[in-house]
């Protein structure tokens, strides 16, 4: 439960504010990841914004450090990006990433970002990063490039509880030669690993000051059903936003509805209905928003998958007010081995013309995973893997819960049944062949491993 999991948990509500007319695009659009987001998996659509050319945001920073892998697993070496010129039509060196350094485990410790500024690379930004014996990333330092020397630019520090859940997370700015706090989150999950509540806090005149409060419920399946946003105000937590979700029989959420508190009422302001293929990947989503006395069209957006249920094509409109119009559209490739390659994407003005463009391509080699967990956590097995669909997990705890998700984050199985078992048989026979993540609780801990069909 990192950080990409707790801002994808609160992503609907974000994203249905922000996104209530098409945004202006002056500068270019944030990135899709971040590299702070290294130890989850994406659940849910969450939208994650970062600055250019500030960190490596690519999933890929994410997708190997998420596992405890025994299988084939993708190291990247540098990503190069480049930009759309709109003037040139066509693609233009942006800025690239080079210097990965990884750990003995295959985590990355290290990093830089450069720039080209036309006629050669220039030094942007570098970064260093440290675990934990569970591997949870537990500092990110940022650092600048000051025309001769590298210098502390900012740095995030991660605490967890026993099992694994980050309860805090630390925003520090380097200031006048020392590191000075900047805002905080601090997390509460219950006893089955579910975050319940999160409080967003700023450092103001030497103490930390309540901004935000999060807090969330979920069914008996663990799907997230509400979310209710308040504000600190005159001493006291006020109600603010509100989000209800519905889920179908395989836990595919289809609906989400948002609300404002008008101050004596809940009131409608956004309602997004999904849609799902018969592998249980989401397919599209539709936004409307609440014009006082009915629903309008707003945006929606479309996902195309490979035979390997990777995310090949995503495409974005909105409704000017008649027709629907191009707002984005991103686009996937991956290798043999379903490791992802390049992405690109492009933004439209109301005719149809580009007005912005991002395209990556990742240098990689791969290598086959190890056991990189303490001893305690041998406890787990999966077997067999690869698999050519069933396969069993054996716990020396009784296991509370088990979730499955495919490559682009969707969860394709849950079953909290498990009260007195520590041993289940399951079948994912009728799914595509490739990369799985299973999410496994017991007790108080948290275990992700991944399975491979074939």
């Amino acid at each position: 439960m990192k950080r990409i999991l707790l801002f994808a948990i609160f992503a609907l509500s974000i994203g249905a504010i922000a996104q209530n007319k098409r945004p202006d695009i002056q500068t270019p659009p944030p990135s899709r990841y971040s590299q702070h987001d290294v130890q989850g998996i994406q659940e849910d659509d969450g939208l994650i914004t970062t600055g250019f050319c500030s960190e490596p945001n690519s999933s890929l920073f994410a997708d190997n450090l998420t596992f405890n892998e025994r299988e084939l697993m993708q190291i990247i070496d540098s990503m190069y990006r480049w930009r759309w010129d709109t003037l040139g039509n066509g693609w233009q060196l942006g800025n690239k990433y080079i210097d990965l350094v990884y750990n003995a485990k295959n985590y990355l410790t290290s990093y830089i970002g450069q720039t080209w500024n036309g006629s050669a690379w220039r030094n942007v930004s570098k970064a260093l990063i440290t675990y934990d014996a569970y591997n949870n990333q537990t500092s990110n330092i940022d650092l600048s490039w000051d025309g001769a020397t590298w210098v502390n630019s900012n740095q995030y520090l991660y605490t967890y509880d026993a099992g694994n859940n980050l309860t805090n997370e630390i925003l520090q700015h380097w200031i006048t030669g020392e590191w000075v706090n900047i805002n905080q989150y601090t997390n509460t999950y219950d006893g089955s690993n579910k975050l319940i509540n999160q409080i967003y806090q700023r450092w103001l005149g030497g103490a930390w000051e309540n901004r935000t409060l999060y807090l969330h419920t979920y069914d008996a399946a663990n799907n997230l059903t509400s979310s209710l946003t308040q504000n600190w105000i005159n001493d006291t937590w006020v109600d603010t936003y509100q989000t209800l979700s519905t889920y179908n029989a395989n836990n595919n959420r289809t609906n989400s509805l948002l609300q404002k508190w008008n101050g004596a009422d809940w009131v409608n302001f956004q309602n997004i209905t999904y849609t799902h293929d018969a592998n249980n990947n989401m397919t599209g989503y539709i936004m409307l928003k609440w014009n006082g006395s009915a629903w309008e069209n707003n945006n929606q957006y479309f996902h195309t998958y490979d035979a390997s249920n990777n995310l090949i094509k995503e495409l974005s409109q909105y409704w000017t007010g008649n027709t629907w119009v191009n707002y984005y559209k991103y686009n996937y490739a991956y290798d043999a081995n379903n490791f992802p390659q390049s992405q690109s994407h492009i933004y439209y003005d109301d005719a149809g013309n580009i007005t912005f463009g991002d395209s990556t391509y990742y240098f990689f080699h791969t290598v086959m995973g190890t056991d990189d967990l303490p001893e305690q956590e041998e406890s787990i097995s999966v077997y067999p893997n690869p698999t050519p669909g069933k396969f069993t997990i054996n716990c020396s705890k009784t296991i509370s819960s088990i979730e499955v998700f495919n490559t682009p984050g969707d969860r394709i199985y849950a079953d909290q049944k498990f009260t007195r078992q520590k041993s289940n048989d399951i079948d994912l026979s009728g799914y595509e062949k490739g990369i799985y993540l299973i999410k496994i609780s017991a007790g108080t801990a948290n275990y992700k491993r991944k399975i491979v069909i074939r």
